[in-house]
């Protein structure tokens, strides 16, 4: 099997360990061109790619690109998080994994843990993979452009249980209203990445393990 690390904001995060959200969205790199309306998989498809046609569905102009995330089957994902590593003695409680490095025994801490200080919190990126508490098996997946999200999928991508502070809401919007609004939050400041944009995403759907 195959491990590979992904992020989550802290929303996020505790969605996922919540159980309301069972899906996410990642901007394909690079960016099939403008004139793909096409995306699947077919018989001519080079293993780990995926495939984007024109309007014409002309195999003859067809962009492979990359995927990550197959083989599917032989593929699981890490989370990794906003967190702290701390030596074990810097808290009471013994609460999560050990790691010995350098001599010393070292925990995780993580966001809406109970706080004693002092804390260093670390960037998401910087996880080790032995710090990571979440691990994810891929049900599913499709190439797909943002806005064509449904509703259904919104509601699976977890925007139900994120708090109005973590993103603006309105009681009249829909579920992909909500998630438009937390799409930008998070992916905003990236070029051709807004929902505006609309961009071209894996959609990953995903269950727990353990």
């Amino acid at each position: 099997m195959k491990s590979k690390p992904i992020l989550f904001s802290g929303p996020m995060v505790r969605a996922i360990l919540a159980g309301t959200k069972t899906q996410t969205r990642r901007i394909i790199k690079p960016q099939p061109p403008a004139w793909c309306v096409y995306a699947g998989i077919s018989e001519m498809t080079p293993p780990g790619q995926w495939e984007f046609r024109g309007p014409h569905n002309n195999q003859s102009a067809a962009k492979f690109i990359p995927c990550p995330y197959l083989p599917m089957s032989e593929t699981t994902l890490w989370v990794r998080e906003t967190h702290a590593i701390v030596p074990r003695t810097a808290y009471w409680h013994d609460r999560d994994i050990p790691h010995r490095e350098h001599g010393y025994d070292w925990a995780i801490y993580r966001e809406g843990w109970e706080r004693s200080p002092p804390c260093k919190w670390r960037p998401s990126i910087h996880m080790p993979r032995w710090a990571s508490r979440i691990s994810l098996a891929i049900k599913s997946m499709r190439c797909q452009l943002l806005q064509d999200i449904s509703e259904e999928d919104a509601i699976a991508e977890g925007v139900q249980s994120v708090s109005v502070k973590d993103v603006p809401r309105n009681a009249a919007w829909s579920a992909r209203q909500d998630f438009s609004q937390l799409w930008d939050k998070i992916n905003g400041k990236r070029p051709g990445c807004t929902w505006v944009a609309n961009p071209w995403v894996w959609a990953v759907t995903f269950s727990r393990l353990g």
